[in-house]
């Protein structure tokens, strides 16, 4: 990137920022109006430039990154870089809103980036021979070169390995065009733990309320919108064996969510505690009556708040799988109708400080969840990858994708037994979860699964997870996912691989 500046005989500094797909698909929604992730975006200071300060600002999607080296054949790194070129030629002026123009950006950078890979095997060819025996910033490129900070940031990145791949690889990927002048990702704004999921985020994002939606599970709802943007969901069997999600979200604001479903009156007990207000699609007769007695803040498609939904044509869902929503739709109707309001709002967990405090348990690579009664075979399965630290999701043995082709995945999850029941007489076949009192789960963090005890005592009270010595369970900063099964359901734990 710094050759790409001095070449257009640019000063730097450009600022460079890593992120995730969904952090990269927040950016692309709200400066470009596009939905969905995207590889790389470059954003301009313009004007509002000073001396000494960095003109630009680069961002990269490392998960992106990962999968179009894997598909381009050739090493992940050098994906990073030639992103970061290409992202550097678009603040030189460079633009690939046309086939020929993106062909001339790839060409260039491709140059760009090749000149700099044989001038470095050249300096260690003859470092080599000099008899010195060491390669690197030592090598006559860089005596020549001398690294600046942009430089620097970059190899301490990749040769540390701190940008690591994964899952959630997306058709069509393609490099985006420059928004309005400004600063892409406000790396300066005050940061605070989320109380929902524990993650450092934008201090402004934590005193909004939270909104939980209630997602669709069935088979015809595949893939899902949204849930990978998610602070914490929670899983709970539905009628049928079929289970369906609540997805609650604060600092994020995912442009498309769904598809929305009707709530039951035991979701409620998990939106109440968070003073949470909740979004559904109609709801069970019990359910309804319980949020009006309750006094439940929500926005329903059919009964009040249609205006922060709306339905796909059936070409591309059939109802009752159609009814979507966005954060930023459904934020704009909680404003108008005065239901946003800010906080603090609880913390449905206490999160460890640091990544090696998960407590002591029984060693896992692999959590296995057999719902009994359901579709046949419907297990879902977390698979442990320890670099990313991340639990990836599999449905029936398939990666759980969402729409935009990433594999969902959790840092922390939670198996929770409960006593269910289908309840006696209803033609709907719905169900009776009980979800206060007390019983046993499993907590699955880092590579540990552990048996602890959870307690609740009413229905708006926490649901507090308790170790052997009745000492509140610390969870790992990250998404969670709470699975709330059958007493007895059959979970397989493989230990490390």
């Amino acid at each position: 990137m710094e050759r790409t500046l001095r070449q257009a005989d640019k000063p730097g500094p450009v600022s460079v920022a890593l992120v995730g797909d969904a952090r990269m698909a927040e950016l692309n929604h709200r400066y470009l109006g596009r939905p969905g992730s995207t590889d790389v975006l470059a954003f301009s200071l313009g004007e509002g430039w000073r001396a000494g300060e960095p003109w630009g600002e680069v961002v990269i999607s490392a998960e992106t990154a990962r999968c179009q080296a894997e598909k381009r054949g050739h090493d992940w790194k050098r994906e990073i870089a030639l992103l970061g070129v290409h992202g550097t030629l678009h603040l030189l002026g460079w633009d690939d809103d046309t086939e020929a123009g993106w062909r001339q950006m790839m060409e260039e950078g491709e140059r760009i980036l090749t000149g700099l890979e044989m001038e470095i095997d050249a300096a260690r060819g003859q470092e080599h021979l000099g008899g010195k025996g060491k390669t690197g910033p030592g090598c006559g490129f860089w005596q020549k070169h001398p690294p600046g900070g942009l430089t620097v940031l970059l190899v301490l990145l990749l040769t540390c390995g701190l940008v690591l791949g994964g899952a959630g690889c997306r058709k069509g990927t393609q490099s985006q065009t420059q928004p309005p002048p400004g600063p892409a990702v406000p790396s300066a704004e005050p940061q605070k733990p989320c109380p929902l999921c524990g993650q450092l985020v934008p201090e402004r994002t934590v005193h909004r309320r939270p909104i939980g939606v209630m997602i669709d599970n069935a088979p015809a709802a595949y893939p899902q919108d949204g849930l990978g943007e998610a602070c914490l969901v929670y899983e709970v069997p539905a009628e049928g064996g079929i289970t369906r999600f609540l997805a609650f979200f604060l600092h994020e604001d995912p442009p498309r969510i769904g598809p929305v479903r009707s709530v039951r009156p035991y979701f409620l007990d998990l939106v109440m505690p968070l003073d949470a207000v909740l979004g559904h699609a109609g709801g069970s007769e019990q359910a309804l009556a319980d949020i009006k007695n309750l006094r439940v803040p929500h926005l329903c498609e059919i009964f009040g708040g249609g205006e922060a939904f709306w339905r796909v044509p059936p070409s591309e869902r059939k109802p009752p799988h159609a009814t979507y929503t966005s954060g930023q739709r459904f934020r704009q109707v909680m404003e108008a109708r005065g239901l946003e309001k800010k906080g603090p709002f609880p913390c449905p967990f206490a999160f460890a400080d640091a990544k090696d405090t998960t407590p002591p348990g029984e060693k896992a690579s692999m959590v296995t969840v057999t719902y009994a009664g359901a579709r046949p075979a419907y297990r879902v399965t977390y698979a442990y990858q320890a670099d990313m630290d991340r639990w990836w999701r599999s449905i029936d043995d398939k990666e759980h994708k969402d729409a935009q082709g990433r594999q969902l995945w959790a840092r922390n999850v939670i198996v929770q037994f409960a006593d269910m029941r289908r309840i006696p007489g209803d033609e709907l076949l719905h169900m009776d979860v009980e979800m206060t009192g007390r019983g046993r789960a499993l907590i699955i963090s880092g590579d540990q699964c552990r048996e602890v005890s959870w307690q609740k005592s009413g229905r708006k009270s926490l649901t507090v997870y308790r170790d052997e010595k009745d000492r509140p369970v610390q969870l790992r900063p990250g998404p969670t996912w709470v699975l709330v099964v059958p007493a007895g359901t059959k979970v397989e734990v493989r230990g490390a691989q």
